[in-house]
């Protein structure tokens, strides 16, 4: 009977040793996935870094852009309000000039 326990007690202490083994190898695994996402998030973290000051400047532009655009509309505007008083006023000339004529 006593040989039979020693042989189980071998059995089960194998299996703990394979189980060991696994579960060593399985925490070496975990610790690679982890060194690997943390890699990742670091490399993440530092290209959104690198791409903030490029849409801060590209939102600059843009609001400068918008400025200018809307200077050049103020500038159009002013530009057609002269020709249309320059039209009128040759327009009320013509009238009064015909008118006179006759």
């Amino acid at each position: 009977m006593q040989e039979k326990q020693v042989e189980v007690f071998a059995v089960v202490a194998d299996e703990v040793r394979n189980l060991a083994q696994r579960t060593g190898e399985a925490t070496g695994d975990i610790e690679k996935m982890i060194l690997q996402v943390q890699k990742d998030t670091k490399a993440s973290v530092e290209a959104m870094e690198a791409t903030v000051p490029q849409v801060q400047n590209g939102l600059a532009l843009t609001h400068e852009a918008n400025e200018l655009l809307r200077n050049i509309q103020q500038q159009s505007n002013d530009s057609l309000e002269k020709v249309l008083e320059v039209v009128c006023r040759n327009i009320a000339a013509s009238i009064y000039g015909v008118r006179n004529k006759q």
